[in-house]
């Protein structure tokens, strides 16, 4: 759907009568229609590979799971939704993840019942992005590596038959590091120019999230009442 409009800071700027071009031709089709020049298009490879391994003692569970996932995405956007072509970009991506969990379920007599674990992440990331118009499109590119750690504790109370009280909490501590570099052609980057501008944030910090859920059973089934923190 184009929703440009002839206000707008950057189609004035360029003289791209936005409003006629883009936004007023898909309200008159009813937003059913899109007018851009060109398709955008993706391609994505990728695999993933999960593996779960579970041992079953007399009173309790220890689980393991390993996941890897590795894709590479080729992408080209016209994404302005007008029908001249403004500005083209190629986008290539590529992204891998690794991560480990270990799991204690306890299966014990009585009320009261734990789940308890450790967990692993690691990931890196690859981004370069530029106009079409130079190939390859590649004005930036970026970087990125991540590592998370994680320890989880759950306790679930059968207060009685029919109500049950679950607690837990989680103390995760990740680590990011990001390498971005601009370059002031493609041309240069190719001909292994001075970077026009490098951007090296790094990220480190531990937090603790839990929840709370109180559990009823019914005749008809159950009802659950629950409170989570969490963090981005």
């Amino acid at each position: 759907i184009a929703t440009g409009t002839g206000d707008a800071v950057f189609c004035a700027f360029f003289s791209l009568g936005c409003n006629a071009d883009s936004g007023a031709l898909s309200k008159a089709s009813g937003y059913t229609k899109s007018y851009a020049s060109e398709q955008i298009y993706s391609y994505l490879w990728g695999e993933n590979i999960t593996l779960n391994a579970e041992y079953a003692g007399s009173n309790f569970t220890v689980k393991y799971i390993y996941g890897d996932m590795d894709f590479e995405e080729e992408a080209f956007f016209n994404s302005w939704g007008a029908p001249t072509p403004l500005f083209e970009v190629l986008r290539e991506q590529e992204y891998e993840q690794t991560s480990h969990e270990l799991q204690y379920i306890s299966n014990w007599d009585g009320r009261v019942n734990v789940v308890a674990g450790l967990y692993y992440l690691e990931t890196d990331s690859y981004i370069t992005s530029g106009p079409k118009t130079q190939s390859p499109a590649a004005m930036f590119t970026t970087t990125q590596e991540a590592e998370a750690t994680a320890v989880f504790g759950e306790v679930i109370w059968d207060l009685s038959d029919k109500w049950t009280l679950t607690a837990g909490a989680r103390w995760t501590e990740e680590e990011k590091d990001l390498d971005n570099r601009t370059f002031g052609s493609n041309d240069a980057r190719r001909a292994g120019s001075p970077i026009a501008n490098q951007l090296t944030p790094n990220y480190s910090d531990n937090n603790v999230t839990y929840r709370f859920v109180l559990q009823r059973e019914l005749a008809f089934g159950m009802v659950y009442g629950s409170y989570a923190t969490g963090y981005r």
